[in-house]
């Protein structure tokens, strides 16, 4: 039974996603209102669909840089925006977020910002860069113009391209190995 379990551990351990690691990410979305194609990275986890803990922001609009150290905000339908709760998702059908410089966080109007937001009744993306002088617009917001993809970890190292076990394969190991442990003690049994 002891070489059975050992078995059935290290079985688990081996497809149980590793660490999440912190990635950069880099992204592009083009506006349809008003066309004009927005990209840059960031760097955060991922966790199936969603990229969380976003940090180290830039955004360019037709390949000009928002200027500032940008910081990432979600939003919380009551509160507002809110430090720290910012997501993406790799299909932007779940994007929360807002790259703003945070000096400008505290202004009624800040200048330079890009957000997604999907988690209200109607679904916005916005630009404001008024350097520029552009104010761009979709309202809707439809996530085919979004892309995410994953460029490297954050030491450089390229991202793993293992992907994560599929429900239903831990699903069929855990059904494995609880028919190995009852198949195992029918034996034992038996064998009194």
């Amino acid at each position: 039974m002891t070489k059975l379990a050992a078995f059935a551990f290290a079985a688990a351990m081996a497809v149980l996603p590793a660490a999440q690691a912190t990635v950069i990410y880099d992204f592009s979305y083009t506006f349809q209102a008003n066309p004009a194609h927005v990209t840059g990275s960031f760097s955060g986890e991922r966790s199936g669909d969603l990229i969380t803990n976003i940090s180290g922001i830039s955004v360019s609009i037709d390949g000009v840089a928002l200027q500032g150290g940008l910081a990432a905000y979600g939003f919380a339908p009551g509160q507002g925006w809110v430090q720290g709760g910012a997501v993406a998702s790799m299909d932007g059908w779940a994007n929360n977020f807002l790259f703003v410089d945070p000096d400008e966080m505290g202004t009624a109007d800040p200048d330079n910002r890009f957000y997604i937001v999907t988690n209200i009744p109607m679904a916005e993306a916005y630009m404001q860069v008024s350097a520029l002088n552009q104010y761009l617009y979709d309202r809707p917001y439809f996530g085919w113009d979004w892309t995410l993809v994953e460029r490297q970890q954050q030491d450089g190292t390229p991202v793993p391209q293992n992907p994560l076990p599929e429900p239903g394969s831990l699903a069929l190991l855990g059904i494995g190995v609880a028919g190995a442990f009852a198949a195992q003690r029918r034996r034992s049994r038996r064998a009194r």
